[in-house]
């Protein structure tokens, strides 16, 4: 049996009220133990020497008293979270709710003279047909296709209508 062995067998015995086994003794009387003998000697007289404390008459009254306060306060703290966060939920509500009334895109009005983007977009249109260039769009259409057409069979057409 080792040292550590022994030494606990004799707390372990002391510990369940038994008287310690002779031979975890024996084990610990030998010099080669001496080290832990010396150190559970020293941890005996601190143990002695520290006195249980005993709580003095109505300490579970305070106790309980000062429990009950702490419980309360958290109640109240839990609410006025609960108030913060529904005041800050109902400011961001709020701010979308005015930002989709005031916002153009979504009320489908023009920013510039305040009339509906269809209309706006309709008067555009009527300006670009206007315009020479989409009169003459097919031309130009005509002339993107010939772009695709390889310059060998251009040469061969020119050539066949030339004669």
């Amino acid at each position: 049996m080792r040292c550590e062995e022994a030494l606990q067998a004799v707390l372990d015995a002391r510990y369940e009220g038994k008287p310690a086994p002779e031979e975890a003794l024996e084990v610990l009387k030998r010099a080669e133990c001496s080290g832990i003998r010396e150190r559970a000697a020293r941890l005996e007289q601190l143990m002695a020497v520290d006195d249980a404390h005993r709580p003095g008459p109505g300490c579970d009254t305070r106790f309980f008293a000062r429990l009950e306060a702490e419980r309360a306060q958290a109640r109240r703290g839990s609410r006025s979270r609960w108030y913060a966060w529904a005041a800050g939920v109902g400011s961001v509500a709020v701010a979308a709710a005015l930002l989709v009334i005031l916002n153009p895109q979504f009320t489908g009005r023009s920013p510039a003279n305040d009339r509906p983007i269809d209309v706006a977009m309709l008067e555009e249109l009527e300006l670009l047909e206007s315009m020479e260039l989409v009169e003459q769009l097919d031309e130009v259409e005509a002339y993107e296709l010939l772009a695709a057409v390889p310059a060998e069979q251009l040469d061969s057409l020119i050539e066949e209508q030339v004669q």
